[in-house]
């Protein structure tokens, strides 16, 4: 199962929930570039592997890249996300 991130840009509904546009966003070169991406393509919530899928760990994530990530949701205006593990 995977996690989702609520990134606070404004509440959600039930009738926005129907009504938002998503995508599988690549998170190569760090996850911190998949809510930029997300925007570029027009997406208003977006989702991700942690890892390749064809198997392997996660990559270790530093509170830097974490940081960066919340902050360029906030920026590309992203309301959520799902991380596939």
């Amino acid at each position: 199962m995977g996690l989702r991130f609520f990134v606070g840009v404004k509440p959600i509904t039930l009738y926005d929930i129907a009504m938002l546009f998503s995508s599988h966003i690549s998170a190569a070169g760090g996850v911190e570039k998949a809510p930029e991406r997300a925007q570029a393509v027009g997406c208003e919530v977006f989702q991700f592997f942690s890892r390749s899928p064809q198997g392997g760990p996660a990559p270790k994530l530093t509170a830097g890249q974490v940081k960066s990530f919340k902050l360029n949701c906030r920026k590309s205006e992203q309301r959520e996300c799902y991380i596939h593990p």
